[in-house]
């Protein structure tokens, strides 16, 4: 595609990137007011660390609640769009490849499984299922302008771009993203970049101007200097690769079963559901694990409880046929509370090794985040985005260069390969 041809695009691309934006906006507003309404007796929105105590009787419906979440998105998936069944990101790369051509009522149906999921207390990310409902309206938009083979194999990009970014308040990593897990499948050239950028810087403006805008956990003021440091963080790295390679094997291995969607849906909520009772934090869409990570003063056992609460309930939910996605929300906070326990270990052993706690935790979210999805690239960028500070990337590329080849090599799995089975 030219580049004159591809100018002639970006005024659709840009109102593409609108709509995605307000899509965006409606499901972080459905999700927000069905988990304020479902969730707000177990102070799940506060980031505050569990006290691991034996449930009351009162809330012991928890774990019905959120199998019926997800019972009922499969459901609902099944009768209107089953392939808006889970997480959604494999069906972008379809897209971009030129293989699917996703439907248009994908964008509702998505949107509502996905609040019902994650709005009962599924823990998931939304951004893998916004990025299936701004792909839908991409392949939408294609049509209806008529554009050429390449053109409409780019939009879908750009919508999903749009309705991450505008999640995340991260639009370049976003557009970075989608760029780095598509291109090597859809033989794409640097002319999928630009399109999906503008539509998502769009999108956050539309975003922010009909949801408060929130990011994931507060800006953090660094200042890292190499050092000894360079050691902890190359400790780290492989950690956290270690870790994503766990965890990408019982991802596997859940998504393998055989029993019906509905069935497993519901029987993964119900375990969602059985682990939020001891760890609300972990519950639903938000990054509260990771806040709870950066407040530092934290028991390292609670940190490691927390990493294997909130890994367990997201391998419930994503694994077993939810529509929520492992990206990015879960894998950040499990690379962070990963992070956050090596820092007490480390710093106890030699605070050399760990001189800007902040920068350790914030490059471990990286690294966690760049093994499970072969993105290394948009992983370092989030954190200097989302973080608000560059001083991040350098510790980040250290931690994320070790972490994604420690992992990748061994056992984490492509996102090509999140199908609903």
């Amino acid at each position: 595609m030219t580049l004159r041809r591809l100018g002639r695009l970006l005024p659709a691309f840009a109102l593409l990137g609108a709509a995605a934006g307000l899509a965006a906006a409606g499901l972080d507003a459905a999700v927000t007011a069905l988990a304020d309404a479902c969730l707000a007796p177990l102070g799940w929105a506060r980031a505050e660390p569990p006290r691991w105590d034996w449930p009351g009787l009162r809330h012991w419906w928890l774990p019905f609640l959120t199998a019926a979440g997800g019972l009922v998105a499969a459901l609902v998936c099944a009768r209107f769009a089953p392939e808006a069944l889970g997480p959604g990101l494999d069906h972008v790369i379809g897209a971009a490849r030129g293989e699917e051509d996703p439907r248009a009522r994908v964008a509702p149906v998505k949107l509502l499984a996905a609040a019902a999921t994650l709005g009962t207390g599924g823990s998931g990310g939304v951004e893998s299922p916004s990025g299936h409902v701004g792909a839908a309206l991409g392949a939408g938009f294609a049509r209806v302008t008529g554009m050429n083979t390449r053109a409409a194999r780019i939009a879908p990009l750009a919508g999903a771009a749009a309705a991450m970014g505008a999640l995340f308040g991260a639009p370049i990593t976003a557009a970075v993203f989608v760029f780095e897990i598509s291109r090597q499948d859809a033989q794409l050239g640097t002319e999928a970049f630009a399109p999906p950028l503008l539509a998502a810087v769009v999108a956050e403006g539309v975003f922010g101007v009909l949801r408060p805008p929130a990011l994931p956990f507060p800006p953090q003021d660094v200042d890292f200097a190499f050092g000894t440091g360079l050691f902890g963080l190359a400790v780290l790295g492989v950690v956290v690769g270690v870790a994503a390679r766990g965890f990408a094997w019982l991802f596997r291995r859940a998504r393998a079963s055989t029993r019906p969607l509905w069935l497993r849906a519901a029987i993964g909520g119900f375990a969602a559901g059985l682990v939020g009772l001891w760890a609300p934090v972990v519950l639903g869409p938000g990054y509260g694990v990771a806040r709870i990570a950066l407040m530092g003063d934290i028991a390292m056992a609670s940190l490691v409880g927390l990493a294997l609460a909130k890994a367990l309930a997201t391998l419930a939910t994503t694994g077993w046929g939810g529509v929520a996605g492992v990206l990015f929300a879960p894998a950040v906070s499990i690379g962070a509370a990963v992070a956050a326990a090596l820092a007490v270990l480390l710093g106890g052993l030699w605070p050399a090794l760990v001189p800007e706690p902040a920068a350790f935790i914030l490059a471990g979210m990286a690294g966690f985040t760049a093994a499970v999805s072969n993105a290394p690239l948009a992983a370092i960028l989030f954190i200097a985005e989302v973080g608000r500070s560059v001083e991040l990337l350098a510790p980040g590329a250290w931690v994320v260069a070790i972490a994604w080849i420690a992992g990748r090599s061994v056992a984490t799995f492509p996102l090509a390969e999140e199908r609903a089975s």
